[in-house]
């Protein structure tokens, strides 16, 4: 039997306090969502598969039995266990709970007799089961001793089946778009668990030498495998066989660049490393330091990238998007590994600041909740509370946890950072955060920092296609300058535009329109809705709350005194109304363009005063293919005179009278793709009500607008990883059909030509294979998904320029003055 009385001094590490309360509080809430029976019980949704089923009734053991051995540590203070009693979760039925729960995973486990409760099926063995059985393992390990006899037994039974199956394993590799560094961290927890618990097992050795080989795969680069250096006693390249970040140690998950999977791989590896580490103190083993070196490989590297991402409230920007929630306390377990194993201080600010999600979502949820009214599933926070149990695991294994930074350590700093091979750009000063994605989608984002930004941290949001318009980029030439940098980006249908980071605003340009910026506006954040101010008006935004779009003709607009915007012609804004992501609602805010461009001036952190002020010292030139742009570099800030070489951008004028031969999803009608957004979308099937197929293509006819002009080609934007892969392009002259051309498309925009010839009464385009489920190409899609559809325009205006191209100059007019608390 283990005993708990050398593991950890009774008095609390500090920095579990804060989770604790989040536990006790949610506990009373688990309750109600808890399934028993005479052989035990289940939290949530009782399915065998996906993130709730066994992983959230796995994670919620984990929770219950941190609960139990807090009370046994001392940790909980007399007011949360009075809090837990009054609620029946006294010691003893916390303990119940997890016993209940155990016996349901192993009943419903592969190894067992039963299955699971709502769709019957068997877990483990599989893809994510190592990741589940290292919650609910890390579970029992906590409670061993108070684990009745049967438990035990089957404890035993399910981690060390899961534990044997990666033994002969060999670690995963990364596919184009997808690593698998998040597979081989958490395929460490499994053996981890196992070595952790049963020690003396026969296979102990195997499973830590399977935990070592996959760590050391986890975070890895090419040059791993030439690499002499040494993991433990052996070398580097006689370990890692794969290849799971590039060489500058950023990755690909779901076709882009994606901070969340960077950061969980690290949290896996830390966490199986706190396995071992418990198991040492509970055994006199010392699997953990045989474990150590391996689980820190290019640790340090991969969090000097995920560092420049890190936000002052303790999260990550994303600078290509998200395709899963925003503003969720769940880097805690990461934070926690890199401040105790790396004795970092900025982790251990960032760990204490990650709270913010979970005090903002708090107050704006039921009684035990912390994730806000949202739209969010219910696993998400079982999902958090595991890596709060993780966390403070960290620390109360940590001798001398490190002092936070100074308070200003997550953003009283400037610095660029580019990717090539995810092909990020990112530039950030004291007063905000920009950033250019260029691959797939080409996105732009600005997060507004500066001193309010612990009271108001969430403004914007990493929006696809923000601040840029759509295209696939050609080429792209970087300047750095005095006061930052600029990037110059050219696509191949002949678009071009630019951002200009300068010390305190923002400036982008292009010779088409700009894609809107997402502003979140829910019951969470900021709860009471928005305030837009402009010249000479103002409306209150609720939240999600339906409202009609709006225009302003004025050239500047301000959102809650927290954000500027500066342009041309004015602006236009689109209020959510409703959840447009998981967790969040954005309202869409955008400059009216031109035909000649687009410029737009966001000026971070400033009042509706100072935004006129700055709007005063804005004006734009067109000398041809150049744009001149004059603007104040922030209140007191120098006025400065920027210069960009373009080009001359198309027209764009969307198809009318459109037909689809099949069937249109209700939700997802054609207008989302002829209204000029590319964030919206159609949904489209064929007539059997499938996906397209050469057998049973979708074809759309359309046709020009009788007083647009001459068109020069059709432009095709499908929804990234779902849309169109192989279309043709068909006209009607004189009542005869034509193919005059064919496409193939991947992720992003095509413009399929038009050839010369006489009118054209109609077009037709025939879909006839699609992407589906992320990227794959199937045989049989769903269906396929379409963003815009629209005419692109000859321009008849002639190519004379005065003199030769000037791609980007920077000049200053006048010096400024800063501001006694400008910094």
């Amino acid at each position: 039997m283990l005993a708990y009385s050398s593991v950890v001094a009774a008095e609390p590490p500090p920095q579990v306090l804060q989770y604790l309360h989040y536990l006790v509080a949610y506990a009373p809430y688990a309750e109600t969502i808890w399934h028993g029976a005479a052989d035990g019980g289940y939290w949530g949704d009782g399915l065998a598969g996906g993130n709730g089923g066994i992983r959230g009734t796995s994670n919620l053991t984990l929770a219950f039995a941190m609960l139990v051995y807090a009370e046994d540590q001392g940790w909980l203070s007399d007011a949360q266990r009075e809090r837990l009693a009054e609620a029946g979760l006294g010691r003893v039925e916390r303990l119940d709970r997890v016993r209940g729960a155990w016996r349901y995973l192993a009943r419903c486990h592969v190894t067992g007799g039963g299955f699971s409760a709502t769709d019957k099926k068997k877990w483990g063995r599989s893809w994510q089961s190592s990741l589940w059985v290292g919650a609910s393992g890390l579970a029992a390990l906590l409670v061993w001793s108070d684990l009745d006899g049967d438990v035990r037994t089957l404890v035993e039974r399910v981690v060390v089946d899961e534990a044997d199956q990666k033994i002969e394993a060999k670690p995963r590799d990364a596919t184009p778009g997808n690593t698998a560094a998040e597979e081989n961290g958490w395929d460490t927890h499994a053996p981890a668990i196992a070595v952790a618990l049963f020690p003396t097992h026969p296979n102990a050795l195997k499973w830590l030498r399977t935990a070592q080989v996959l760590a050391a795969n986890t975070y890895s680069v090419r040059a791993d495998h030439t690499s002499d250096a040494l993991l433990g006693d052996e070398r580097v390249r006689d370990v890692v066989t794969t290849a799971n970040l590039f060489d500058d140690f950023t990755l690909d998950n779901h076709g882009f660049f994606h901070p969340s999977y960077l950061k969980v791989s690290g949290q896996e590896i830390g966490e199986a490393w706190a396995m071992t580490a418990l198991g040492d103190r509970l055994h006199g083993t010392s699997f953990a330091q045989q474990l150590k070196p391996y689980a820190l490989h290019h640790v340090a590297d991969t969090w000097q990238v995920l560092r420049r991402l890190l936000l002052p409230e303790g999260e990550f920007a994303f600078p290509s998007g998200s395709d899963w929630a925003i503003h969720l306390p769940t880097a805690q377990s990461y934070f926690a590994f890199i401040a105790t194993a790396l004795h970092d201080p900025v982790a251990a600010l960032a760990e204490r600041r990650g709270f913010t999600a979970a005090r903002w979502g708090e107050r704006a949820s039921p009684a035990g909740r912390f994730l806000g009214a949202s739209n969010f599933e219910w696993w998400w926070e079982p999902i958090a509370l595991k890596r709060f149990c993780t966390a403070m695991l960290h620390f109360a294994l940590c001798a001398d946890p490190p002092a936070p930074a100074p308070e200003g350590g997550l953003a009283n700093y400037t610095e660029t950072f580019a990717s090539e091979p995810t092909q990020i750009l990112l530039h950030r000063t004291p007063r905000y955060f920009a950033s250019v994605s260029r691959r797939g989608r080409p996105t732009g984002l600005v997060i507004p920092l500066g001193e309010a930004h612990l009271d108001h941290p969430y403004v914007t949001t990493p929006r696809v296609g923000g601040l840029l318009p759509p295209g696939a980029i050609e080429s792209c030439s970087r300047y750095d300058h005095e006061f930052g940098t600029a990037l110059l980006m050219r696509c191949a249908n002949g678009t071009s535009s630019a951002m200009v980071a300068l010390r305190n605003v923002v400036l982008w340009v292009t010779n088409e329109a700009l894609g809107p910026l997402g502003v979140q506006n829910d019951n969470v954040v900021p709860g009471t809705g928005r305030t837009v101010r402009w010249e000479s008006g103002s409306r209150h935004v609720p939240p999600l709350t339906p409202m009609e779009p709006f225009a302003t003709g004025c050239p500047w607009l301000n959102i809650d005194d927290q954000l500027g915007l500066i342009s041309e012609a004015g602006f236009r804004y689109v209020p959510a109304g409703k959840y447009t992501r998981r967790s969040a609602a954005e309202d869409l805010v955008g400059p009216l363009g031109g035909e000649r461009g687009t410029c737009l001036l966001v000026a971070p952190r400033y009042s509706a005063a100072e935004t006129k002020q700055l709007a005063d010292a804005f004006s734009v030139a067109r000398e041809g293919r150049r744009h001149v742009v004059t603007c104040q570099d922030g209140i007191g800030g120098p006025t400065v005179r920027i210069t960009l070489d373009l080009g001359r951008g198309s027209r764009f004028v969307a198809p009318v009278d459109l037909a689809v031969a099949g069937s249109v999803a209700e939700h997802f009608p054609v207008d989302g793709m002829t209204d000029g957004d590319p964030s919206t979308y159609g949904v489209l099937r064929n007539q059997q009500g499938n996906g397209p197929t050469p057998d049973a293509p979708i074809v759309l006819e359309f046709a020009l607008p009788e007083t647009a002009g001459l068109p020069s080609a059709v432009r095709i934007v499908p929804r990234p990883l779902y849309g169109p892969r192989e279309v043709a392009l068909e006209v009607r002259r004189a009542g005869v059909w034509e193919e005059v051309a064919g496409a193939r498309l991947s992720s992003d925009l095509a413009d399929i030509p038009l050839p010369a010839g006489g009118p054209v009464e109609r077009y037709r385009l025939v879909i006839t294979s699609g992407w589906d489920r992320g990227g794959e190409l199937a045989e049989a899609p769903r269906n396929t998904q379409l963003a815009e559809l629209s005419f692109i325009l000859r321009d008849a205006a002639e190519a004379a320029e005065s003199g030769p191209p000037t791609p980007f100059e920077i000049r200053v007019l006048a010096v400024g003055q800063p501001r006694p608390n400008e910094r």
